[in-house]
């Protein structure tokens, strides 16, 4: 398994981006569609992107968002079900795309999907 990106919301990016920047990350301005510009840096095998805080959002856990690619994803399916089910957490699968979307105990949304 794999860890394929970390997304975090931050208060003020480019703060943010010069305290990445002075671990040695260099991080490029993007912007997908309709959302906000926003910075990353692509690893080896994963990115990490560093979001604007909407200012009208209340900070929380859930700004964090995790991903992570398997080689086959029914491998893993009926163990990331049971254990959704044992707490309760929200869980959707798309066959189509081969995604599972979980939300965890903060709140934050885990997918896991099937790597090409």
């Amino acid at each position: 398994m794999n860890i394929n990106y970390l997304t975090i919301k931050v208060l003020d990016i480019n703060k943010s981006k010069e305290l990445y920047e002075s671990f040695g990350l260099i991080l490029v301005l993007e912007k997908h569609g309709n959302g906000p510009e926003h910075y990353s840096i692509q690893f080896e095998n994963s990115i990490l992107e560093i979001y604007p805080w909407n200012k009208i959002e209340i900070a929380d856990f859930n700004t964090i968002r995790l991903g992570f690619s398997v080689s086959n994803i029914l491998e893993y399916f009926d163990k990331i079900e049971s254990i959704c089910k044992k707490f309760s957490l929200a869980f959707k699968y798309s066959q189509e795309l081969k995604k599972i979307e979980i939300k965890d105990f903060e709140n934050r949304t885990l997918e896991i999907f099937e790597s090409k």
